[in-house]
């Protein structure tokens, strides 16, 4: 079971927003990871959406992206990391930094790496 918040801890919309985002993510991996570029762009922008939407939910959508920091899968971890980014900068950071040191999933890997190479030249990550 994952440390911190869980979509179940949160407020109706709050925790189906959660399950949302941890759905898109889950399926992001996957599509990623057997290179399919397309699909995995049109998962992107599901999560996105998803995440922008628990942050509309004021803090409770942010405490819950930041427990999905915590998740078991590092797709998950990578996309609540880079949602983090602007208000749990120094979490956010740490999660995007041990995914780049990770083996166990390439596309991950790459992802993060990208997203810390982006973040550190002050490019805006969406």
């Amino acid at each position: 079971m994952p440390d911190g918040p869980t979509p179940e801890s949160g407020t109706g919309n709050v925790r189906h927003l959660a399950e949302k985002f941890i759905e898109g993510a889950l399926k992001w991996v996957a599509a990623s990871s057997k290179g399919y570029v397309n699909h995995a762009f049109d998962l992107a922008q599901v999560i996105k959406q998803a995440k922008e939407e628990l942050l509309s939910e004021g803090p409770a959508g942010q405490e819950t992206l930041v427990g999905l920091m915590k998740h078991e899968n590092p797709g998950v971890r990578y996309w609540a990391a880079t949602g983090c980014l602007h208000f749990a900068t120094a979490d956010a950071v740490a999660v995007l930094e041990e995914l780049d040191r990770q083996r166990d999933d390439p596309a991950v890997r790459l992802h993060a790496g990208m997203s810390l190479l982006n973040w550190r030249a002050g490019r805006k990550l969406s």
